[in-house]
């Protein structure tokens, strides 16, 4: 269930923004080493 109460999921269709030529990064590219960097942030404090 959503934490905004919000019956069902949401998802965005981004085929419209890719034929116009928007292209996405691959969530696995810059995901770790976001989770990386917040991680050692958080040990520092």
């Amino acid at each position: 269930m959503s934490p905004f109460g919000i019956p069902g999921d949401w998802t965005m269709d981004h085929a419209k923004a890719a034929a116009a030529g928007f292209s996405f990064w691959e969530l696995k590219e810059w995901m770790p080493k976001l989770i990386a960097e917040l991680s050692a942030d958080l040990k520092v404090r």
